[in-house]
């Protein structure tokens, strides 16, 4: 375990002291364990850098839009996608459903991108990740868990169904907890149970004869549960605090 650690820690520890190091020192060859020329004008250099500040302004705004935006759009389209009156509903699942098997590529990407005018803009780091059909699912399968009831009673007051989703349901997310943890196999593997009804839930239990559904296996390098928990919550996996 100590040597898988150092493994890990040791190429970071190795950019750190080339942080400290003398930069024309450095075609000397990389320090090995401690700073051959102690400085720290590479800190300097990047602290009186304009573009710092840019750059961290930027990323505090992409992750900010981002967030508020693929929060709302993903959280109207999975609303939408529980509505028993919206017609092709079952076919519009299957077609988000493909979208996770089948991608159009680097190029066709590139192309869409460029046709929509997001070369050198901002918001080329917003619009393409505002919807996600994996947290449209998520999502979607806790609103078919709310009872019915909730929204009756929304629209006993008057409230239509914008004013259901944002006043209602919208608040009730943040009663989210996440996915469980206890469904690694011990070698680093995660199951999701996936049943049909969560996916299209016209499907009423008492009138199949047959519970269909598929299991999800999250496949990872990790040698242990808790390596590859850490390794799914920072690829996005919502898991239970």
């Amino acid at each position: 375990m100590a040597l898988l650690t150092f493994v890990f820690v040791y190429p970071f520890y190795v950019i750190l002291l080339i942080s400290l190091n003398d930069s024309i020192d450095l075609m000397n060859g990389y320090p090995l364990w401690l700073p051959r020329k102690w400085t720290i004008e590479n800190y300097s250099a990047v602290l009186r850098s304009p573009i710092l500040i840019r750059a961290v302004l930027l990323s505090v705004s992409r992750t900010v839009a981002t967030t508020a935006a693929g929060l709302i759009c993903n959280g109207m389209l999975a609303f939408a996608l529980t509505r028993k009156e919206l017609l092709g509903r079952r076919l519009l699942n299957q077609i988000f459903i493909l979208t996770m098997y089948v991608s159009g590529g680097l190029i066709p990407y590139y192309l869409q991108i460029n046709s929509m005018g997001l070369i050198n803009n901002f918001w080329v780091f917003v619009l393409p990740y505002i919807v996600s059909v994996y947290y449209v699912l998520i999502i979607k399968s806790y609103f078919n868990g709310l009872p019915d009831s909730v929204e009756e009673s929304a629209k006993l007051d008057g409230c239509n169904e914008l004013q259901s989703f944002f006043n209602i349901v919208l608040p009730r997310v943040r009663d989210f907890r996440g996915v469980s943890k206890n469904s690694f196999d011990g070698r680093g593997n995660y199951s999701m149970g996936l049943k049909e009804q969560s996916i299209f839930p016209e499907i009423v239990y008492d009138r199949i004869e047959k519970v269909k559904g598929m299991n999800v296996i999250f496949t990872t390098s990790a040698k242990t549960d808790e390596e590859a928990a850490e390794l799914l919550r920072l690829l996005g996996m919502p898991f239970e605090k």
